[in-house]
């Protein structure tokens, strides 16, 4: 049952049918001669080659010279920080990350405006000045 709906590549699928009362394709390789002899495979077939290239040759060194140069840091407390930030959005979802920051940098109630008016300063703010 796991590849139950791989039946769909060789029948001509009606979504009102359902799989099971779709007919089988004459040839039953229809869709496949379809999109072997689309003229958009060529280009499709060189872009998934070379973003799957691209990927290996950047995605793949990036993470080891990170992990490299975060090894050579000579301050634990920026090293600590640097760990922290780049691993928190596997841990939690890109749009808390995201609100996270935003309500920090909020120039009303954000961390970093209760920081600059302790020590006298105006807030700034740092999501809506193009210079920060």
């Amino acid at each position: 049952m796991p590849l139950y709906g791989i039946q769909i590549a060789f029948k001509d699928y009606k979504i009102t049918r359902g799989i099971e009362g779709s007919n089988w394709s004459d040839p039953w390789y229809k869709w496949f001669l379809n999109f072997f002899t689309d003229p958009y495979f060529g280009r499709l077939l060189k872009n998934t080659f070379m973003i799957s290239g691209l990927t290996i040759l950047f995605g793949f060194p990036a993470p080891i010279i990170f992990a490299l140069f975060l090894n050579e840091m000579r301050s634990a407390k920026v090293k600590k920080v640097i760990q922290t930030v780049s691993f928190l959005p596997y841990f939690i979802s890109m749009v808390a990350f995201v609100s996270l920051v935003t309500e920090f940098l909020s120039p009303s109630t954000g961390l970093s405006a209760d920081i600059l008016k302790f020590f006298g300063k105006e807030p700034i703010y740092f999501l809506g000045d193009a210079k920060y």
